[in-house]
Formats: structure tokens, C-alpha cells, sequence
């Protein structure tokens, strides 16, 4: 009675599998706290043995097993979340795979709670060191949460919003100790259901013959059906500037272009290219001594440019509000042209394991794309030319026109610009 995808490739005797539940109907807070749960199976006691005891058999088992949220827009631009548990291991061993992840999914146990605080810390600890070093994707992200439901729910998940989530629960911890593990009970419940579960399985042969009775076994402890709040997320925007003791900025902006009434084309990814190598690169790196800067242009209509390491602020989000001036003014040589549509396309033709391949064809499937769409978007790039990329003009100015704007950077120059943000914090 569940769904399974198998996706047929030779993968070297090695069995891949994915167990994922759909998180409908989730609140941003249990959103939140489904993402704790990847912080803390395999790293708390089972009811059968020691998280130390667990790591050491699934080392010998499997080739490794891993959780995690993820969330999506469908080609229909509807948000979809999932959690998602899964792993590697010999043909031979897929019952053992199973079996492992079904113990870390039901019999992890939550209530050792002095344990459960110090996964806690060391969460905190970790985002604390890894938000600034990555402020400009925060600051991507953080921006396109302005206007993009499925960006505001992915920042629940791992986003400056998980980050205060796990300082609220670190905030007179003893006192909520016992509602935290009461609500990661309620939640686990609320995933692991049998409506909302999916498999992918990539392996060469007939997957039936290695998924039959491990899930047969899984399938058997899932949750009855319960009733859970409708999720609402409105984004709303903020133009917030996250104040850090760095002498360097990470400035974004962005904006959805199919929101503005433009369609997604397979030419925007040789755009992308440009932008990097030409304009961006002249503007923000060469002249404005940032150590990088780029965009991206979705197929959700989800949109961005970003720096990295960037001395300037305001003089860099100017740089993005004029980038479809230079757009509407192209020109280069046919071989300058040829260079970007061969930047495009190795980007769409990295190779890919027999584990990332299945993983690609399972997240068609599941957002709705299909192999035309594939072949439309490569022909679009192929037969990009100077003039389709001047049409995509009013296309990008859709993206930079509202003055949406996030950045993280350096105290002192914030504050010099505080007219430019709605809010100014400090939380690293």
C-alpha cells in the first residue's frame, strides 16, 4: 500500500534508498521541530541499544544512513515538504538498512534530556560558526524568504528562523524541558504516516525483492492518522541587516520574476553565466574588491544576487539594480556568446553517480517535471543569441525593482546605512 519509485540503474551490487513522509499541514514551529529530529536520531540511545552502539552497526550494516527536510515547489508553484530518511548499503544488506533506519525512526528515545540539551548546544554551536561563514547564501535565502513561501518555510528548516527556534529552546531550558520532548513525540507521529509516505529505490534489478520485507516490517509501526493545525506561512518582507564583529559584508537582493508576469526560460541559465563572468565579476569583484559575487534565476521564478566577502554595502545593491540596463544594452562576439552557452550547458551536464541520478529522476517525479520540460530548457540554451538575452531586459529589473535587500555584515557599516533596512539585529 505505499508508493514506490525504482529507478533502474547499474549501481554496482549497491542498494539506495529513500523513505520519504509529506509534511502537510505543518505549522513553521513543527516544521522546525521536524528538522531537530535529523539533529537528533542517531545521535541519542535507541530503546534497544547506545547511540554509540547504533553508530558502530551501522557502520558494519550499511554504508551509511542519513535524515533530513527538505522542501519544494512543484511545477504547478505548490510548496511541498518532506522528511526524508536514507541510506546505502550492499544488495545483500538492504533488510539490515531497513531494519536500522526503522529503529532510529520509532525507538529513538527523547527523554534523556541532558542529553537532548547538549545536542542542542552543539546545534547551536554549530549553526553560530556556520551562518556567518556563509553569509552570503544566509543572505540569499534570508531575502527570497521576503516573497517566497517555500524560501520561508526552508529557513524553519535550517534558515536564520531554525537558528532562533533552537535559541528559544535553549532559553530557560530545565523549565521546557519536558514540553520539547512532548512535542518531538507529537510531531514524529505526525510525520511517520502511511498516507503520506513515499519510496525511492535505485538498484539495476526489481526493487520489490529488496524492499518487501524490511518495509512490510516498517509499514507496520507507522502512526494512525491524526488531525494536525493547517500550515500557514505568509512571507512578509523585512529588509533586515544582521550585524556581525566582520569587516566584510554579504549583500542580496532579490524578487520572483513569474510573479511579475515572465516566464521561466532555459536562456536565463546562460544569463547566470554572464552575469558571474562579466557584469558581476567587473562590477563587485574587480572594482568593488569583493572576493565573489553571483545570482540565480530558478525555475520557480525565485531569484537572486548575492557577494561574498564584499567591502561596500549599498554601492554593491546599486550594482544589482543597474544589472538590467546592461542586459538591455548587450553586445559580444559570437565567440564570447558560444563560451557562455558552453558555461550553461556543463553546469546542466555535471556527471552524476548512480545515487545522484536516482535522486534527480525521484525529484521529477515528484515536482512534476518531465523529460520535454528537460529537452525545452536545453534547447533554449543552445539557441540563446544576443538578442534573446536583451529580451530578458525587463525580466531581471522585475527581480531588482522592489528593493527587497538582506545583509550580514560588519556593525559600524550597518549602521551607516540603517535608512537602507527595515531592522538591524545582532544574533551570531
Amino acid at each position: 500500500g505505499v508508493e514506490v519509485i525504482h529507478n533502474p540503474i547499474v549501481t554496482n551490487k549497491i542498494f539506495y534508498t529513500s523513505f520519504e513522509f509529506c509534511l502537510r499541514g505543518f505549522t513553521e514551529e513543527q516544521i522546525s521541530f521536524a528538522s531537530l529530529l535529523t539533529y537528533l536520531y542517531r545521535y541519542m540511545d535507541t530503546k534497544k541499544r547506545s547511540y554509540y552502539e547504533l553508530s558502530s552497526e551501522i557502520n558494519i550494516e550499511t554504508g551509511g544512513i542519513s535524515t533530513g527536510v527538505s522542501v519544494y515547489t512543484t511545477k504547478n508553484r505548490e510548496t511541498v515538504v518532506y522528511f526524508d530518511i536514507g541510506g546505502k548499503a550492499l544488495e545483500e544488506k538492504s533488510n539490515e538498512l531497513i531494519r536500522l533506519m526503522e529503529e532510529i525512526i520509532f525507538d529513538t528515545s527523547f527523554t534523556d534530556k541532558k542529553r537532548l540539551k547538549e545536542i542542542l548546544e552543539e546545534t547551536k554551536s554549530r549553526i553560530q560558526l556556520q551562518l556567518p561563514a556563509q553569509g552570503h547564501t544566509v543572505s540569499a535565502n534570508r531575502v527570497m524568504s521576503y516573497f517566497s513561501k517555500s524560501v520561508a518555510i526552508q529557513e524553519c528548516v535550517s534558515g536564520i528562523s531554525f537558528y532562533t527556534f533552537i535559541m528559544k529552546l535553549l532559553e530557560n531550558y530545565e523549565e521546557k524541558a519536558d514540553w520539547i520532548v512532548e512535542q518531538l513525540e507529537l510531531v514524529r507521529s505526525a510525520i511517520f504516516q502511511k498516507q503520506h509516505m513515499i519510496i525511492s529505490c535505485t538498484v539495476e534489478k526489481d526493487a520489490k525483492q529488496y524492499l518487501e520485507q524490511g518495509v512490510n516490517s516498517f509499514v507496520q509501526r507507522l502512526y494512525e492518522d491524526q488531525e494536525i493545525q493547517e500550515l500557514e506561512v505568509i512571507p512578509s518582507v523585512k529588509n533586515e541587516g544582521f550585524q556581525t564583529a566582520s569587516q566584510v559584508q554579504y549583500v542580496a537582493t532579490g524578487g520572483n520574476f513569474i510573479d511579475e508576469g515572465f516566464e521561466y526560460t532555459g536562456a536565463l541559465k546562460v544569463l547566470q553565466v554572464m552575469f558571474s563572468y562579466d557584469y558581476l565579476w567587473n562590477k563587485v569583484r574587480v572594482k568593488g574588491g569583493a572576493y565573489g559575487c553571483m545570482c540565480s534565476f530558478q525555475r520557480t521564478g525565485d531569484s537572486f544576487f548575492t557577494s561574498y566577502r564584499d567591502p561596500n554595502l549599498m554601492e554593491t545593491f546599486r550594482v544589482y539594480e543597474e544589472a538590467w540596463k546592461y542586459i538591455k544594452d548587450f553586445q559580444c562576439d559570437d565567440r564570447d556568446m558560444t563560451k557562455y552557452i558552453i558555461g550553461a550547458i556543463g553546469n546542466m551536464d555535471a556527471p552524476l553517480t548512480p545515487r545522484a541520478k536516482g535522486t534527480r529522476s525521484f525529484l521529477c517525479y515528484l515536482l512534476g517535471i518531465t523529460e520535454e520540460d528537460l529537452q525545452k530548457e536545453r534547447i533554449q540554451v543552445i539557441e540563446a543569441n544576443q538578442e534573446t538575452i536583451r529580451g530578458l531586459a525587463d525580466l531581471v529589473h522585475s527581480i531588482t525593482k522592489n528593493g527587497y535587500i538582506c545583509a550580514v555584515g560588519g556593525e559600524e557599516k550597518l549602521k551607516k546605512e540603517e535608512k537602507s533596512f527595515k531592522e538591524l539585529k545582532s544574533i551570531f
